[in-house]
């Protein structure tokens, strides 16, 4: 389950209409590679550069496909792909989904911006997210110590609010050693991609015990 990209104008989502800028519909990587809606798209700029290529210093398109794609006859080629759910779905033992994702202020696994004071001082502990409601009808405070737990491991951290992430779900940044979200995904292969199953799975929640100390 990764990024999908969007029509976006005007901060409202618009499918068929002109993209001004790509928004993610995917709440687990909503930080990553954030893009302001008067930022220009790499390209051409066709008016000051009769050639249409690209050049260093071009300030790109601030709108993209206005008329037509870059395609013999200008039309653009969509393929329907048939639906798949995940390999494994929420039930009643593990009723809710657990996707992750990055943060803006950490890379990966945190090799590098985790011993960055500043980035570190802006994101110091692990934290799961999860919309205020779920949090409430858990007794779970933002701030307090969350667990959560799969078939295949059990890891705790601190619950985060945000209204962004969807009922039923809990992000996780997979940066934190200590609380290591892969302990819990899936490592299922797509048949047809031959990707591991890491950004779904179903979990159950619980009020927190202990979160394990970072090892930096």
């Amino acid at each position: 389950m990764d990024r999908q990209p969007v029509a976006v104008q005007g901060g409202n989502q618009l499918p068929g209409r002109h993209i001004e800028h790509v928004g993610d519909a995917h709440q687990g990587d909503r930080d990553d590679h954030r893009r302001q809606p008067d930022q220009a798209h790499p390209g051409p700029n066709h008016e000051d550069d009769a050639d249409g290529d690209e050049h260093e210093g071009d300030p790109g398109e601030p709108i993209v496909f206005i008329e037509d794609f870059p395609r013999p006859g200008g039309r653009g080629l969509f393929a329907p792909a048939k639906y798949t759910h995940a390999d494994e779905m929420p039930d009643n033992e593990y009723p809710y989904i657990f996707t992750t994702g990055r943060q803006l202020e950490h890379w990966h696994t945190g090799a590098m911006t985790r011993r960055a004071s500043v980035l570190d001082a802006l994101e110091p502990e692990a934290v799961v997210s999860a919309h205020p409601d779920d949090l409430a009808t858990l007794g779970i405070e933002a701030g307090g110590v969350i667990t959560l737990e799969s078939r295949r491991g059990k890891i705790s951290a601190y619950a985060r609010a945000d209204r962004g992430v969807p009922r039923g779900t809990f992000f996780m940044p997979f940066v934190y050693n200590e609380a290591a979200a892969n302990l819990l995904t899936n490592d299922a292969i797509d048949p047809f991609g031959k990707i591991p199953e890491f950004k779904f799975c179903a979990v159950k929640p619980s009020k927190g015990e202990k979160v394990a100390a970072a090892v930096l």
